[in-house]
């Protein structure tokens, strides 16, 4: 087996690059260097003289907060370049394997979110996420759309790393307490991408592409989340973490309440197990600590 690692300097894509270096898996990696994947030409040309068996797309335009200005930038990278990736995906058949979120949902239901539940996204980011999911659909069958929330890692921006550093030099801290969703880890967002390219490698007739749910478990609040990474931060100097409501916490764009993701579907058709998040912040601190 042999895949192409688009996005490999995000969060994600370092944890596909490590995974596949583990486990004798051939890739290809590509930063935007290598792959500019807002110019078409630029797809098309690198496709041209591609050989692969899969096409795992790690990359997306993530910043929620400047997607509510730089609207264009977001759509072209989170829609228009998938497409044009299907596209040629599609002319090579190469099954795509594309990363999606949670934010398509604008988290009014009271429990989980299934597959097919009806979408409504509340911020530039998670509408064009859902746009590239139907740029995908339209373009190549052989897709897989994996739907994750709360995504972190020993690598970039995100959660973990931010409570750490404001828990090193503020006393005090205040977290959101009434958003509810999974933290997912981009090394287990990659084993399942893994997973998933091993499983449709082994079964020919495989035919049930689609949208998939992935998080890690249990569901939490960002409140929980934060005091569960700052416990374990033996360098901490917060002593208070503060609960606070979303709407007394001023942002660009709105975020869904309840982003609590159904991962039934995932688990019937590939056999995936989630991982406990709380082993995988774990995992992120022996790193970061060496």
């Amino acid at each position: 087996m042999k895949v192409l690692i688009i996005g490999a300097n995000g969060q994600v894509g370092k944890s596909l690059v490590a995974l596949c270096q583990q486990n004798n898996i051939k890739y290809i990696a590509t930063s935007r260097q290598d792959l500019d994947i807002s110019n078409k030409q630029n797809i098309k040309s690198y496709f041209s003289n591609l050989e692969v068996d899969f096409v795992l797309n790690a990359t997306a335009y993530t910043n929620v907060e400047l997607a509510e200005d730089e609207v264009e930038l977001a759509n072209i990278v989170n829609s228009e370049a998938v497409g044009w990736l299907a596209t040629e995906c599609k002319a090579k058949n190469i099954p795509f394997i594309h990363i999606s979120t949670d934010y398509v949902f604008d988290g009014s239901k009271a429990g989980m979110y299934a597959e097919d539940d009806i979408t409504n996204p509340i911020n530039v980011y998670g509408a064009s996420k859902l746009d590239g999911e139907k740029q995908l659909q339209e373009n190549w069958y052989k897709n897989i759309i994996l739907r994750v929330s709360w995504v972190f890692s020993e690598h970039g921006n995100n959660f973990v790393k931010t409570m750490l550093k404001l828990s090193n030099s503020h006393e005090k801290l205040t977290v959101i307490s009434d958003q509810y969703g999974a933290p997912t880890s981009a090394n287990s967002i990659a084993q399942v991408m893994l997973d998933i390219c091993h499983f449709i490698e082994k079964n020919p007739n495989f035919d049930a592409w689609g949208i998939y749910n992935y998080t890690d478990f249990p569901m939490t609040t960002w409140h929980q989340f934060a005091s569960f990474i700052i416990s374990k931060n033996k360098q901490a100097k917060t002593k208070e973490i503060q609960p606070i409501l979303a709407k007394e916490f001023k942002t660009k764009a709105q975020r869904p309440q309840n982003s609590a993701l159904d991962v039934n579907k995932i688990k019937l058709n590939f056999g995936i197990k989630q991982q406990l998040w709380s082993d995988e912040v774990n995992r992120v601190f022996d790193i970061l600590e060496g």
